[in-house]
């Protein structure tokens, strides 16, 4: 019945390379930007319309051959129906009562899987709205007057490029609809501050063990590669702060105060490499206070969680850091 609409030897060609995500891109250009394909489909939804009550488009159609050939989504009974509808079209020459069945049933899963997707992309989208007011409202403080400016400038760009794109979804319900917590930025600071106090003073509760510093060493590094595109940056990082080489010096003993000190030496120079010269001077500061620490009459424990201070200081940086790219983007 579907002969005349697609040819028999595109549809062998997507048997024989099922799952092959490389021929699935190809498939996609040759497929769904073909005209004569899109029309035959629309034709074909035409000529059943006095039979059935056809409720999709023939796009909405054609992407039968991705879920029934590719793994592009988990829904086992869209995969199952996807199969059962071909194999029908493509060996009875007539509508008859199974097609007819399994097309209502096929409209009727991909309709509710789309208006999941839907709300899915409107949940996301609503979500990173208010992310970017909860950076501005967590860093805005963090910068001079003329990154304030361009920081505003870029968030509230980016939040009129997403307001656009869910406008043209559904008319903006679903954001109109979002109840979004109070941001008032005194409660969010202060939350922000009473999380982060907790979180630094676990790690050094935790010391001589540094578990959770190599987690936090790990987490630098996917920053730097998502800030960075200078490879050498990362070697670098790679080289200075090398888990497997901190690991084996901790369990011989020999991370003390200085081998820390060091760490943080690093991370002060890199911090100077990646944040913008006006913040300098900051990170300057924050560093000698660090240094005349260290100098000074001090226990160790006490040189110690100064250096965790200090990787505190650094990760709030890189964050932002990472936060203003984000909005540069």
């Amino acid at each position: 019945m579907f002969k005349n609409i697609i040819f028999t030897e595109m549809l062998n060609n997507i048997k024989k390379e099922k799952n092959n995500l490389n021929y699935l891109e190809t498939f996609k250009k040759e497929f769904f930007l073909s005209k004569e394909i899109i029309q035959k489909h629309k034709d074909f939804l035409e000529s059943i319309k006095n039979i059935i009550n056809v409720k999709i488009t023939e796009k909405d159609f054609m992407v039968i051959y991705l879920f029934a050939f590719f793994d592009v989504e988990k829904d086992t009974d869209l995969e199952t129906i996807s199969l059962s509808l071909i194999d029908n079209i493509y060996n009875f020459q007539e509508i008859n009562s199974e097609f007819i069945g399994l097309f209502n049933r096929y409209q009727d899963i991909y309709i509710n899987w789309k208006n999941i997707d839907k709300k899915e992309t409107l949940k996301k989208l609503t979500e990173l709205f208010w992310e970017f007011e909860l950076i501005h409202q967590l860093h805005i403080n963090n910068n001079n007057d003329e990154d304030v400016k361009n920081f505003i400038e870029n968030k509230n760009n980016k939040q009129k490029s997403i307001l656009d794109l869910m406008y043209s979804i559904d008319k903006l319900q679903y954001f109109n609809s979002y109840v979004p917590v109070v941001f008032d930025e005194n409660i969010v600071n202060n939350i922000h501050k009473n999380l982060k106090t907790a979180f630094w003073n676990l790690i050094k509760e935790e010391l001589p063990s540094i578990n959770a510093i190599i987690k936090l060493i790990e987490e630098i590094r996917i920053i730097l590669i998502e800030l960075v595109s200078n490879n050498n940056i990362i070697q670098n990082f790679d080289d200075i702060m090398d888990i497997q080489h901190i690991k084996t010096m901790n369990e011989l003993g020999l991370t003390d105060v200085n081998y820390w000190f060091n760490k943080c030496s690093y991370l002060y120079s890199l911090l100077l490499e990646l944040d913008s010269e006006n913040n300098d001077e900051e990170n300057k500061i924050k560093f000698n206070e660090l240094n005349n620490f260290i100098k000074d009459d001090k226990n160790n424990m006490e040189k110690s969680y100064k250096c965790v201070d200090y990787l505190s200081y650094f990760m709030d940086k890189i964050i932002l850091i990472k936060n203003i790219k984000l909005l540069n983007i």
